[in-house]
């Protein structure tokens, strides 16, 4: 008798591209449907380590001056573990994006081999959108987000989508890239059917 393994996906694009929300509607459409929000977890993790009290949108803010290599690295672990587990009970989503908008530029703190090998996505959506139509997200609701340039959004997205892509050629997986600008309900759709979930 075969036992059943449930998919992990992993969900990535720059910030401002839907990738929370996206991921609300399908845990909404999907009951059994576990949504690892990664940044939210950082949060939590840097809390335990630090004893303070951040914000979602304090990570943002901040973040390289608030999150180490071995926040990262613990996070990492504990989220690999997770997902083996969740394997066998039902499917799950990482959301999550390794580019991040520093002071200085971007810093991109990707999983490492071992890790991705761990967790092994059975693929990678990555969500993009018209820098413009960024920009606007943001400006409307930073969520501790920094404003950003169109020439800076468009680079946090070609980042982001070069890591999907050396994910996807890491573990012999197919990554799609969907363009998020249109209506939810249509990206929810495309996201779903992509990763197999409806």
């Amino acid at each position: 008798m075969q036992v059943q393994r449930f998919p992990v996906i992993y969900l990535t694009g720059a910030p401002a591209t839907g990738k929370s929300t996206v991921s609300a509607a399908l845990a909404t459409r999907l009951p059994g449907l576990l949504v690892f929000a990664y940044s939210k977890e950082l949060r939590k993790f840097a809390e335990r380590r630090t004893g303070l009290s951040m914000s979602e949108d304090d990570i943002r803010r901040m973040s390289g001056a608030v999150i180490t290599p071995e926040d990262v690295q613990g996070l990492d672990l504990e989220l690999a573990e997770l997902a083996a587990k969740r394997r066998e009970t039902g499917p799950m989503i990482i959301d999550s994006h390794a580019v991040t908008k520093e002071s200085y530029g971007f810093r991109v703190t990707s999983f490492g081999p071992k890790t991705l090998l761990a967790l092994a996505p059975d693929c990678i959506v990555c969500l993009y959108t018209d820098p413009d139509v960024a920009c606007q997200r943001i400006a409307d609701d930073p969520r501790g987000r920094p404003k950003i340039s169109p020439l800076e959004a468009g680079m946090h997205t070609q980042l982001q989508c070069s890591v999907a892509i050396e994910y996807g050629i890491l573990l012999a997986k197919p990554v799609y890239f969907i363009d998020s600008s249109g209506p939810l309900e249509g990206v929810v759709d495309a996201v779903a059917n992509k990763a197999r979930l409806s």
